[in-house]
């Protein structure tokens, strides 16, 4: 081999390394938006559960 071709081979594998990189950092960035939207759905949600009790104890008190 060349040495034009192993220049060329060690540039495309650095390149390729760089690209991983910046794969692994958008998919890092990724995990923490999904994780900042669920931990708002879970407060969501624990408003809403909330929200339920106080009219199932309406109905409760209604009925008793």
């Amino acid at each position: 081999m060349d040495k034009n071709t192993e220049n060329a081979i060690v540039n495309a594998l650095g390149d390729i390394h760089v690209t991983l990189d910046y794969m692994k950092n958008d998919l890092s960035g990724m995990k923490n938006d999904v994780s900042d939207v669920k931990k708002s759905f879970n407060v969501f949600a624990g408003k809403v559960i909330d929200k339920l009790d106080a009219i199932d104890s309406k109905i409760t008190d209604v009925r008793c």
